[in-house]
């Protein structure tokens, strides 16, 4: 998965206020209540799969999006049966993932047993259905190594090609109008040193006051909440109306570039 930061397991988050301007229902829009059964719904390695590199991704996707606060040991646990491994954990909002990779190689040719606790929970407050537990079995092999990609800058996110510019600003609702007013006080159109400057600093958010952009940390990052809380079938707790206003959510593709971009320093 491009660009993500690795995190270490101790992880903490902000209960999530989603998007929308800070008049809202207290309970957000999309209540815990309203949410379906919070599960594990693919993993990687499958259950039971054999010669898996020592080095590999552990990778837990799940039915809605996760609370990187709750996935820590005890919680999670990976490793030979009674010895769990010290782990880092790459979170993906925007693919409701989480993968856990080793701090050293595993073992080879071991029995690795990947259990989630109902402690785990989403960010709609939902608490894993039943315990999750799946096993798999360590190979002998290692995996290439890959260079990192470059990662994304704010000139072309908000410029005219990009997913800012022409979903949010050149629609009109973020860009300045005659009068010198824009939406939310957010002008996406702006010279980008002045609009990061104008992101990282200024808050949004209601109670919790969270800055547009907290940088390292799409999680306590105001706008992608309020770009998450758009997608179908997300039942996270959100504060206003999720963004874009009466249009098409932003694509899977979009986001993931800008939590990358959140992650990789907001430059």
């Amino acid at each position: 998965m491009m660009g993500l930061r690795l995190v270490t397991m101790v992880l903490a988050l902000l209960p999530v206020l989603g998007c929308g301007d800070e008049a809202a229902d207290p309970d957000g829009l999309f209540a815990a209540s309203a949410a379906p059964v919070f599960r594990v719904v693919s993993t990687q390695p499958a259950a039971d799969q054999q010669d898996m590199p020592r080095d590999g991704a552990i990778v837990l996707r799940f039915s809605d999006v996760p609370d990187p606060a709750t996935l820590a040991y005890p919680w999670i646990a990976i490793g030979p049966r009674s010895d769990p491994v010290p782990l880092t954990a790459e979170i993906s909002l925007v693919d409701r993932e989480v993968r856990f990779h080793p701090q050293r190689p595993l073992i080879a040719r071991t029995e690795i047993v990947v259990q989630a606790s109902r402690r785990v929970r989403s960010l709609a407050g939902r608490q894993l259905g039943m315990t999750f537990r799946m096993v798999f079995r360590t190979g002998d092999g290692l995996l290439p190594l890959t260079p990192p990609r470059p990662p994304p800058r704010l000139a072309q996110l908000a410029g005219p090609d990009g997913s800012l510019g022409l979903r949010c600003a050149q629609a009109g609702c973020h860009r300045r109008d005659a009068q010198g007013h824009t939406a939310a006080g957010l002008d996406l159109a702006q010279d980008p040193i002045a609009l990061r400057e104008h992101l990282l600093s200024g808050r949004r958010g209601g109670l919790d006051a969270l800055l547009w952009v907290e940088v390292g940390r799409p999680e306590s990052s105001y706008l992608l909440r309020k770009l998450l809380a758009a997608q179908p079938d997300t039942f996270v707790r959100s504060t206003g109306s999720p963004m874009p206003l009466a249009q098409p959510p932003l694509s899977p593709d979009a986001l993931r570039t800008i939590e990358t971009w959140i992650r990789t320093g907001a430059q």
